[in-house]
């Protein structure tokens, strides 16, 4: 059996800035963009990684934003 990454979280500030930028500079393709609750699951994936993915998660707090990386411009 061989170990592997399946999915990965990253927050973020900003769910549609985060989507263009993934999206539009890095090339990842939106897997799934669905409501959940107050917030959104979104699920983004590489199209020569299928069975791998990034999950968006929304910064809830300061200690949150403490964690996000600035991404280039």
């Amino acid at each position: 059996m061989m170990n592997k990454l399946s999915l990965i979280s990253l927050i973020v500030k900003d769910y549609d800035a985060a989507l263009e930028f993934y999206t539009q500079k890095l090339g990842f393709e939106v897997a799934e963009d669905e409501a959940f609750g107050n917030r959104r699951w979104i699920t983004l994936k590489l199209t020569n990684t299928p069975d791998s993915a990034i999950n968006l998660e929304l910064a809830r707090s300061k200690d949150d934003e403490a964690l996000i990386a600035v991404s280039p411009s």
